[in-house]
């Protein structure tokens, strides 16, 4: 393929030679065969003999938060007996952007590494490769591209506010709840196991540790926690919101399901025709969440149907419109996490949508969550 320079001494030597036919000048004829010369020479010099290359990419880390450094390592191979020109590498990464580098000569059998930095300022499945090899003369007029099979991916998640899941110890309007219903149902869970004291009931002595230690062993028992946890995301958005409500509750959503699961609680995330649980839902829920848009469609509860999981359950509605209504059980506790103009002001307040949280940005969900579930705002 004739670069740039290439087509343009081409023209050259087509008007040298139609110009020494006009004026009768054969010192142009001899130019423009010279230029026509050098780029014949150039072809067979690039054409001759074409890279073989094997490359390896390795993307660090391949989920990456918004913000945070990411790159791709290149291991490029020559596999030939023969050493490898000098060449130009261009790969493509995402949409818009191109890393380019230079590569020198590569030894026959050796292997050279190469690197570049991933964009990661907004959300996204990054898509890196296929790499492409450029050969260039030494003139600039003549090129060779080669394309090495293969490709990646980056995935770019939502920030991620670091959030204290709630239990039966928590203050906050959102600890009392878990605390009333754990009461109402007489339900209580192992804590530890120490040794006994007098005035402790003996209905609390462990026998069968006591029998295996020799000491009186008395099982201490707490209030039930919450079990499970279902965040239900919602992604419409009233008439006028910009895009950075979207973006927070992205954020805000993928921050409750990994405390969650951080918290080893069964963790589920609903969002339209999505339904993810198990031991992977917090990595789902980010891929997920890396390419998620606003969508005019709320989740629905009949749909998706209701979580069956025994125990205290915590529904978290994450919307900047919608109710969690149709989605508690008996058991479950509602908090609606409310993003942008819409977030309710009654912040704590237990309303119809449940007690409510303010997720507007990342330090009005971490103090309010605070607040909230805790009862105390941390410094």
């Amino acid at each position: 393929m004739l670069t740039r320079s290439g087509v343009a001494t081409c023209a050259t030597a087509a008007a040298s030679f139609a110009a020494g036919r006009v004026f009768g000048l054969p010192e142009l004829f001899v130019v423009g065969a010279a230029l026509v010369a050098a780029v014949v020479l150039a072809i067979a010099a690039v054409t001759r003999r074409r890279p073989v290359l094997t490359v390896t990419r390795t993307a660090h880390p391949p989920m990456v938060h918004v913000g945070e450094i990411a790159r791709v390592d290149l291991a490029l191979h020559n596999p030939t007996g023969r050493r490898s020109p000098s060449l130009t590498a261009w790969e493509a990464v995402g949409a818009g952007s191109v890393a380019q580098f230079r590569l020198a000569p590569i030894a026959p059998g050796a292997t050279t590494a190469s690197s570049y930095r991933v964009p990661t300022s907004a959300r996204g499945h990054v898509t890196i490769g296929p790499l492409r090899i450029d050969r260039v003369d030494v003139l600039g007029l003549c090129a060779v591209r080669t394309w090495l099979t293969g490709s990646g991916e980056v995935v770019v998640v939502p920030h991620v506010v670091p959030l204290r899941f709630p239990d039966a110890r928590s203050r906050g309007p959102l600890g009392e709840a878990v605390r009333t219903r754990a009461w109402s149902r007489s339900g209580t869970e192992f804590h530890a196991q120490r040794e006994y004291v007098p005035g402790d009931d003996l209905r609390r002595v462990n026998w069968k540790a006591t029998a295996r230690v020799g000491d009186l062993i008395v099982t201490e028992r707490a209030p039930e926690s919450v079990r499970h946890c279902t965040v239900v995301f919602d992604p419409r958005l009233p008439d006028g919101s910009d895009g950075s409500t979207f973006e927070q509750l992205a954020s805000a959503a993928a921050s409750v399901v990994t405390a969650a699961a951080s918290a080893e609680v069964a963790t589920r995330f609903v969002a339209p025709g999505i339904d993810l649980r198990g031991p992977t839902v917090a990595p789902d829920t980010m891929r997920f969440l890396a390419g998620a848009a606003e969508r005019d469609e709320a989740p629905d509860p009949l749909a998706a149907g209701r979580g069956t999981a025994d125990g205290i359950g915590l529904v978290v509605l994450v919307s900047a419109v919608g109710s969690a209504n149709g989605w508690s059980g008996p058991d479950d506790i509602t908090l609606a996490l409310m993003v942008g103009e819409h977030a309710l002001s009654t912040v704590g307040t237990s309303t119809s949508r449940g007690i409510t949280v303010d997720g507007t940005s990342a330090s009005t969900l971490s103090a309010s969550w605070d607040r909230v579930v805790h009862g105390e705002v941390r410094a």
